[in-house]
């Protein structure tokens, strides 16, 4: 996702370096409007953020006509999403790393028992009833736009909510009924792989077999999270 987000920036810049005047809108599951007015819309000012594909007409008719409202309401609104950015990451003063590895998390547990079978393991034909079962289908809904008000916003509560609750039904039935034709000519396989490691200061180290290893560099946490004084890193 990162290097794409970025390569959106990379076309930005490439545009005014040539002297475009071609709106480029943007959108997409991975954007947002802050990410537009923070990084793309400085490297190109016809950048726009359009979050439903519907809206794509009327966003493109008001820049093709340089309707100048249009272009200072813009300007005003991602002006204001970048100075709120600003503000946040002044709120997040970073703490030196230093400190933080000073005040790593140090685990108390019990030592967790070895896994029964460690290195590469493959299961084929697994069945997939058992990973219907297991379906977070709470993006469904919201790809679709139905979204319950609290305490019905996840599933399976949505289907009490007043507003969507008979429509978000209505779906999960028409995916079931799609989901249970489908698993009758589909066939599951999956590979993990469970290998020793143990830490290096931030780093992870594998223990890939042969006497190999490999080095997972990681990060630690810099930012202050209400009272704790723990500065918590994957390798912990």
């Amino acid at each position: 996702i990162t290097p794409s987000l970025r390569e959106m920036v990379n076309i930005a810049t490439e545009m005014t370096n040539r002297g475009l005047s071609t709106p480029l809108l943007i959108g997409g599951a991975t954007t947002s409007r802050k990410h537009t007015a923070v990084k793309i819309w400085p490297a190109y000012d016809l950048a726009i953020y359009v979050p439903d594909a519907s809206r794509a007409v009327n966003v493109t008719s008001s820049l093709i006509k340089k309707d100048k409202l249009y272009l200072k309401n813009i300007r005003t609104l991602y002006e204001k999403v970048q100075s709120d950015h600003t503000k946040t990451l002044q709120r997040k003063a970073m703490t030196p790393l230093t400190e933080c590895r000073a005040k790593r998390f140090v685990c108390t547990s019990p030592t967790p028992p070895p896994p029964k079978q460690l290195g590469v393991q493959v299961f084929r034909d697994y069945d997939l009833s058992q990973v219907v079962e297991l379906i977070d289908w709470k993006p469904f809904f919201d790809v679709w736009q139905l979204r319950g008000r609290y305490p019905n916003r996840n599933y399976p509560k949505i289907f009490d909510d007043k507003n969507v609750g008979l429509e978000a039904r209505k779906l999960f039935e028409d995916a079931t009924t799609r989901l249970a034709s489908l698993i009758t000519c589909l066939h599951a396989h999956a590979v993990i792989g469970l290998f020793p490691a143990h830490a290096e200061g931030d780093d992870v180290v594998v223990e890939v077999g042969d006497g190999k290893q490999v080095t997972c560099h990681m990060l630690r946490q810099q930012i202050k999270t209400g009272d704790s004084d723990v500065y918590v890193g994957t390798a912990d």
